[in-house]
């Protein structure tokens, strides 16, 4: 019955350690399979052809280049070619995807997923018309080449790009109408533009926010997650970037090291006008955690806000230059209703934090704190002190329509 099968996957890993003898033959062996099925398949209709090779050493292009032409041969609609090693490393050649091969048996693709290829379309293609997915990881190739396949792929509805060649940026110089999915992962990328008006799930992992940021100011947009490794962002320039390119953004998720500093360009910031649910991830706080108020900045920014989860992570203490802001007491979350803050230790300023937002939360409904950090948990550790804390400065200021939920070990 496999004969007739629409679907053919290939899956092919090293199983044998460190004795290089045996990893040739489980390669070669492995080839050889795919070569037989497909030779058995040639003049059939193969809808799908994923082929997932993890050896060290490398399929040779002829292979690749026989395995590409069935695909094309076999009006394949949805291929799939993951080629990077375990152990990847810049000594093994990465394989050069024949786009030239049969550009119109091409033209048929719906969804794409390339690991561990070069990507160098030839100056006359034109894109891929009918191309709704496409999932690009360890792909190189000049940065105008990529853009210009985007640009001809006038229906693509979801985009993946991780660990790829994209240092002189992301421009599409026309509309994608279609795209609902961008997922962005450590691209090194420094300017994103791009023309995506139904834009919903915007997903960013990176050392730093790009210099520039600009999606054509989706009015779709429900998701957006952004990840910063490596550095960090000052307040002024979180609720000035972000709001700005994000402005309907429904859910946010801020994972990085912000900068609690009394902020200087308020004057400049922009509000998130649709934001409901606000997730912060804090990795590393300790030299500002006396300045937690300035968190309130976030909820000031984001008027429809209902959702708040704030993760804390304090791994030392050192006293901060606090300063205060009398600019925050008049402040009203009127929509919050929802609350959760892991890693509290109610030092600093996370008492004062907690404090003002619940004093000003009038329709808070559910609170939820845990000492124990859920960003770099400690298992068998219980803090008191934090719970204490929290109860001593939310005495008389719960509402009594407010459930109250502390924990003081992980949850």
């Amino acid at each position: 019955m496999w004969l007739i099968c629409p679907r053919l996957r290939f899956v092919g890993s090293e199983k044998c350690g460190k004795y290089a003898p045996r990893k040739k033959q489980q390669a070669q062996k492995f080839t050889e399979n795919v070569n037989a099925v497909l030779a058995l398949q040639q003049g059939k209709v193969a809808e799908t052809l994923e082929i997932k090779y993890e050896f060290e050493n490398r399929v040779s292009s002829d292979h690749l280049d026989n395995w590409v032409s069935f695909a094309a041969a076999s009006r394949t609609t949805n291929q799939a070619l993951h080629l990077a090693p375990k152990n990847c490393t810049s000594c093994v050649a990465m394989y050069i995807f024949p786009i030239e091969l049969d550009g119109s048996a091409m033209s048929r693709l719906e969804q794409i997923q390339l690991s561990f290829v070069y990507l160098g379309p030839p100056s006359e293609f034109s894109g891929f018309p009918n191309l709704k997915k496409l999932d690009l990881h360890l792909v190189r190739g000049p940065t105008n080449y990529l853009q210009n396949m985007l640009s001809g792929c006038s229906n693509l509805e979801w985009l993946s790009m991780v660990r790829c060649s994209l240092k002189d940026g992301l421009t599409v110089d026309r509309p994608m109408s279609h795209l609902l999915y961008l997922h962005v992962s450590h691209c090194e990328v420094r300017v994103i533009e791009l023309d995506v008006p139904k834009l919903r799930t915007f997903i960013y992992k990176g050392g730093r926010l790009p210099v520039i940021v600009d999606l054509g100011q989706p009015q779709e947009l429900k998701v957006a997650d952004i990840y910063l490794e490596y550095s960090n962002i000052t307040l002024d320039d979180a609720l000035t970037d972000l709001p700005e390119e994000l402005e309907s953004v429904q859910s946010l998720t801020l994972d990085a090291s912000v900068q609690l500093t009394l902020p200087e360009r308020m004057e400049n910031w922009y509000q998130f006008c649709q934001l409901k649910h606000l997730k912060l991830l804090l990795p590393d706080l300790s030299e500002d955690r006396d300045n937690c108020l300035f968190l309130a900045y976030f909820l000031k920014a984001a008027p429809l806000i209902e959702e708040l989860e704030i993760h804390f992570n304090i791994s030392h203490y050192r006293k901060a230059d606090i300063r205060h802001d009398t600019s925050m007491r008049n402040c009203q979350y009127k929509h919050l209703r929802c609350m959760r803050i892991t890693g509290f230790e109610g030092i600093g300023g996370q008492a004062e934090f907690l404090a003002h937002t619940v004093e000003n939360a009038p329709a808070l409904e559910v609170l939820t704190i845990e000492t124990a950090s859920q960003i770099n948990p400690l298992p068998e550790r219980a803090d008191h002190s934090g719970a204490r804390v929290a109860e001593s400065c939310l005495e008389g200021k719960l509402s009594p329509k407010t459930t109250l939920r502390i924990f003081t070990t992980p949850n």
